[in-house]
């Protein structure tokens, strides 16, 4: 379980797997009370900047410890970021499911399965994985810039009636600018970490 390694607060606490008598594997995971991302865009709309910030802030932490590890994610988005609230510290986060994560050797060296095969969720997937070539720590900084572009906005980055399509649209579209009023309430550097991040080049992804 490519989770139990990293050992870091913000990434779920896997505790002990292993596999059944009959060969089932199982893993055993912390409980957390909380909700997702997705959950809270999908009931409260764009996120105050403050609060955003604080969620970008430990979602970011928890990716750059598993980096560290050689271990790509490879599906971040809204639904695998849950935010909690527990006495002391408000909107603290847990990232999940690293069910599809992949050991990485180094800068386009890791992050596949076999060559061609893809692997991720289209709204949230970077150019690599959507042309299904090798993938490495940035597909991770691209899709959590799509993070970033949902909260600040609180609409997807890309929207499409197929997966085909939102892949296409991950490969070929820049990422649309913010509105005008939207974009006069952000930071500068703010703004601009998020269109870096939308590079479709991973070689001036930030």
């Amino acid at each position: 379980i490519s989770a139990s390694r990293i050992g870091q607060q913000n990434i779920i606490d896997i505790s002990d797997f292993g596999q059944t008598d009959d060969g089932r594997f199982y893993f055993v995971m912390e409980f957390l009370d909380g909700v997702t991302i997705a959950s809270l865009l999908h009931r409260e709309g764009k996120m105050p900047l403050l609060r955003m910030v604080n969620v970008a802030l430990q979602t970011a932490r928890a990716l750059a410890a598993a980096h560290a590890q050689g271990i790509v994610h490879r599906d971040i988005k809204p639904e695998n970021v849950m935010v909690l609230q527990r006495p002391g510290q408000p909107d603290f986060v847990k990232v999940l499911d690293f069910g599809v994560a992949k050991v990485s050797k180094g800068p386009g060296e890791g992050g596949q399965t076999q060559l061609g095969m893809v692997v991720g969720t289209p709204q949230y997937m970077s150019p690599e994985q959507a042309m299904g070539v090798a993938v490495d720590a940035r597909t991770d900084t691209y899709a959590l810039g799509l993070i970033f572009y949902e909260m600040l906005s609180g609409t997807p980055t890309y929207q499409g009636d197929t997966a085909s399509i939102l892949m296409v649209k991950q490969v070929t579209e820049p990422a649309p600018p913010f509105s005008e009023a939207l974009a006069a309430t952000l930071p500068a550097a703010l703004n601009d970490l998020t269109f870096q991040m939308l590079e479709k080049d991973p070689n001036t992804t930030g």
